[in-house]
């Protein structure tokens, strides 16, 4: 075990547990399930991964550091109806939880170019205690151009906070450039929180086979996680793991569908 770990994992419950400190929810929240987070790697697999527009649907289980009693999972949908996503996520930890859930519509304004909106609703519970819940809006404009290789473009601010202060997670600001030449794929993201503080996190994907390999690091902190897909007609199942230096391995295993790949 790396020096310094154990006290890390014994800190990690407590911290989630200890009901109340605005510091507590915004940790707690780095686990968002979709559209952008300091910490988790879910947005970046979806770009690497070049998945279509068409209907999709998934499930992801991850067990954070190996903690034991602690627990993360999310769910997502997209295309019914067209243009049209939804995603929920929970983690639990002891007395302390959490969930979340998420709504959006990409829409067409050009040729190249398309705009999402959507908005997302957080809950806490600390002990026997629900807290209020607190609403965020999220605008990401995105752009396509060229063809071989194609590069897009997306950038904008994720988790605005609606109806004035709240404990919830810090709002962000995110850009992001992904270069595909087939099903290689590089994807470098920008990420500043409201609250202080950024990260630069590179990622990169590339078939082997009928597999697809996705490998990503987060400078500054040395975050990363290597994941493997799977496709098995239309589904596609994966396993991964994420790497924090501190605190250790997060095993994550996932399946989806999709209507067209």
């Amino acid at each position: 075990m790396r020096p310094g770990r154990f006290p890390a994992l014994l800190a990690l419950p407590a911290l989630l547990a200890g009901g109340g400190a605005s510091s507590t929810a915004a940790a707690a929240h780095e686990w968002r399930a979709a559209w952008g987070a300091p910490h988790p790697f879910v947005a970046l697999d979806e770009r690497l991964l070049g998945r279509g527009e068409g209907l999709r649907a998934g499930l992801a289980l991850a067990r954070p550091f190996g903690v034991p009693g602690l627990s993360f999972g999310s769910a997502w949908l997209r295309g019914v109806p067209a243009g049209w996503e939804a995603h929920a996520g929970s983690l639990r930890a002891g007395a302390y939880g959490e969930g979340h859930f998420g709504a959006g519509r990409r829409q067409r304004i050009g040729g190249q170019a398309s705009l999402l909106l959507g908005a997302r609703l957080f809950v806490l519970e600390a002990g026997e205690e629900w807290r209020s819940a607190h609403l965020g809006a999220t605008a990401l404009l995105g752009a396509r151009f060229l063809k071989a290789p194609a590069v897009e473009l997306e950038a904008g601010a994720v988790d605005l906070p609606l109806g004035g202060a709240r404990e919830g997670p810090d709002a962000l600001l995110i850009s992001r450039l992904a270069v595909a030449a087939g099903e290689r794929r590089v994807v470098v993201e920008h990420a500043l929180r409201l609250g202080g503080g950024s990260a630069t996190t590179w990622a990169a994907a590339w078939p082997l086979g009928r597999l697809r390999l996705v490998q990503m690091l987060r400078a500054g902190t040395g975050e990363g996680g290597l994941s493997a897909y799977l496709r098995a007609g239309r589904l596609e199942l994966g396993v991964g793991q994420r790497w924090h230096p501190q605190l250790g391995w997060t095993p994550v295993v996932s399946v989806s569908w999709m209507e067209e790949f």
